[in-house]
Formats: C-alpha cells, structure tokens, sequence
C-alpha cells in the first residue's frame, strides 16, 4: 500500500519542490494516517 500511496503522490506533487526521500516520508505519514484512522469506531482495518 506505501508504493502505491509513493506512486500517487510521485505524480501529483511537484517535482521541483520534492525530493524521493521527502515523499517516502509523506508517504509514510499519509499511511499512518490511513492506518490510525481506520473506517470508523477507531479501530484499524488496514493491515
């Protein structure tokens, strides 16, 4: 699931302004997000 949220965000945020490793790390955070928020009753369904 990160390589594709890596994939998505490679496309849509600027190049000019991203590096590869700054969007691992927002890739990581838009996962964790994705993970902790779950669908509803806080608890997780990503695994």
């Amino acid at each position: 699931m990160k390589a594709e949220i890596i994939r998505h965000l490679s496309v849509y945020l600027p190049a000019s302004a991203y590096d590869p490793d700054e969007i691992g790390i927002k890739a990581g955070a838009v996962l964790a997000h994705i993970y902790s928020a779950g669908l509803g009753g806080g608890a997780p369904v990503y695994h």
